[in-house]
């Protein structure tokens, strides 16, 4: 993480309560620090590691705090293991022999903040709620097929009303893995 970001003190104890989000209005005017996508460390003001965010550069939620453990390092690892929790809490709760239609991830929840996938008969729909997330989609891809074995992956696309214009290519509705006939194309 080569990008800290000092968090104040009256957020800090927030974020260290497991509060999901920073948002842009406590960081100081001027250029932004970091690029959309990229991981930066919170620290605070004496320099202590508090933990470590997505940044996302044109929201008004500014940092979407992936942990605050030291020993987390976000990439694939933290996503397989939050994935893998996901997924084993929906197969220890729910009856898969009388529903096949579930959220499997359903954001700050299952402390990937931003991500949304639902699971249709053994397909899954992603929605990603920030753009920050653009950077790390094939390795997010990765863990899903790992983990979940899923039939095909489709991508939603972004939250939100954008213009078509500002939606860059890899952020459209498109089929992301497995072999998907008849997948709508646009919205659901």
């Amino acid at each position: 993480m080569a990008v800290n970001i000092v968090v104040p003190e009256r957020v800090a104890g927030h974020v260290l309560k497991g509060h999901p989000w920073v948002y842009a209005d406590i960081l100081p005017p001027g250029p932004p620090p970091a690029e959309t996508g990229d991981l930066v460390s919170l620290v605070s003001r004496e320099g202590k590691l508090l933990g470590q965010a997505l940044f996302d550069a044109g929201s008004p939620i500014a940092l979407r705090v992936l942990t605050t453990r030291r020993e987390d390092v976000p990439g694939a690892p933290l996503w397989r293991r939050r994935v893998t929790e996901a997924w084993r809490l929906r197969q220890r709760t729910l009856d898969q022999t009388s529903t096949n239609a579930f959220r499997l991830m359903h954001g700050e929840g299952d402390r990937l903040p931003g991500v949304v996938v639902d699971h249709y008969a053994g397909f899954l729909v992603m929605k990603l709620d920030t753009p920050a997330w653009l950077p790390h989609l094939e390795g997010l891809v990765e863990v899903l097929e790992e983990v979940v074995r899923p039939r095909g992956i489709y991508l939603k696309g972004l939250s939100g009303r954008q213009e078509e214009e500002s939606v860059p290519d890899i952020a459209r509705p498109r089929v992301l893995a497995g072999r998907c006939r008849a997948w709508p194309t646009g919205r659901f």
